[in-house]
């Protein structure tokens, strides 16, 4: 539980140094709390000064749910991509990565659009104008889909070095997933040495592997 303040700490530390973990897969909110939130501000430093990446997971919001539900699918997954754009930007906003300037927080294609938002208008009234450059440092992006035109544009917004190629939707058999890899990395102009990173090189450095 990512908002349970120093329990959810010691959690963290005990799951690293104790079982091994490599990184932390938390909800984006839980009620009226978002992650940034002074709740939630102890496990993002623990992870921090533990070295582990923080997974941030879409979550259901019941009022947008129901708003957005009657668009159909796309909806009901646009509704769980605010959440998590919104955690995105609570977390900018808040001061949080000044608490933890090692955080690296990973973030879904769901929240694409707060990823823009961040990127290109880091200059507005009452956003921080450092915003672009936090994110910069900060975050990672999970590019669900294997479409080449996410993958070039979170390339294009954070560098080739904080994108991390996704399989989780559409989930797809074991079996086609390096067939839809090649084909979504080529057409998406990157390099030889970017799509090493982005199929794999980039998870294994920010998990400790590599």
């Amino acid at each position: 539980d990512p908002f349970s303040g120093d329990d959810a700490a010691r959690e963290l530390t005990r799951a690293v140094t104790e079982l091994r973990l490599r990184g932390v897969f938390v909800e984006s909110a839980r009620k009226n709390l978002l992650l940034g939130d002074k709740e939630s501000r102890p496990m993002l430093k623990t992870a921090a000064e533990l070295g582990v990446p923080v997974f941030v997971h879409p979550q259901t919001d019941p009022e947008l749910h129901k708003r957005f539900s009657r668009t159909g699918g796309i909806g009901r997954r646009y509704a769980r991509g605010t959440i998590n754009g919104a955690a995105l930007i609570n977390v900018v906003e808040s001061g949080a990565f000044d608490e933890a300037p090692r955080l690296q927080m990973v973030i879904t294609t769901l929240a694409f659009g707060a990823l823009m938002l961040v990127a290109g208008f880091g200059n507005g009234q009452n956003i921080r104008s450092d915003t672009p450059a936090l994110a910069r440092r900060h975050v990672y992006i999970d590019t669900m889909g294997l479409h080449p035109a996410l993958v070039r544009t979170a390339v294009d917004l954070l560098g080739a070095d904080h994108v991390l190629m996704g399989t989780d939707w559409p989930i797809v058999e074991e079996k086609s997933v390096p067939e839809r890899l090649a084909r979504a990395l080529k057409h998406s102009g990157l390099n030889t040495a970017e799509q090493q990173m982005v199929a794999g090189g980039n998870a294994l450095r920010l998990l400790g592997v590599s």
